[in-house]
C-alpha cells in the first residue's frame, strides 16, 4: 500500500502485512498510521479495470496485464518480455579498456548500463 501514515507531506510504501475483513482492518510493516489517513492498494488483481494496468502474483510468476491499447484491439503475435533486473550491466569508475560493439541491451527495469 501507499500512504501518508503520519504526515500529509510524507508518503511511503509498506508491504501488507494481515487484512482482517471483519473490522476493515488493513496491517501494514510500518507500524505506523493514524485511520483517518489517505492510502491507495497497488498491485491489487482485484482491481484490474483499464488499459496499463497490471497485477504480478509473484507466487506463481504470472503476469496479469490489461494492454495500453489505445482504444484499439492489442493482438500480441509474439511474446511478452518481463524484467524483474535493476540494471542491465553495472561497470565500477575503475573500469578501463571495454568497447561494446553492436550490442543491443534491454528490458531494464532501471538503468541499462550502470556506471
Amino acid at each position: 500500500v501507499h500512504g501518508y501514515w503520519s504526515y500529509n507531506w510524507s508518503d511511503s510504501y509498506a508491504r501488507v502485512t494481515g487484512i482482517v475483513p471483519g473490522n476493515q482492518t488493513i496491517m501494514a510493516e510500518t507500524g505506523v498510521g493514524l485511520p483517518w489517513r489517505r492510502f491507495y492498494g497497488l498491485n491489487l488483481l482485484a482491481e484490474l479495470d483499464s488499459p496499463s494496468e497490471y497485477y504480478i502474483d509473484r507466487h506463481n510468476g504470472t503476469l496479469y496485464l490489461i494492454p495500453p491499447s489505445g482504444g484499439q484491439t492489442v493482438v500480441f503475435a509474439g511474446e511478452v518480455y518481463l524484467s524483474m533486473a535493476e540494471n542491465v550491466f553495472s561497470i565500477s569508475n575503475r573500469t578501463q579498456n571495454v568497447v561494446f560493439d553492436s550490442l543491443t541491451i534491454g528490458m531494464a527495469r532501471g538503468m541499462a548500463l550502470r556506471c
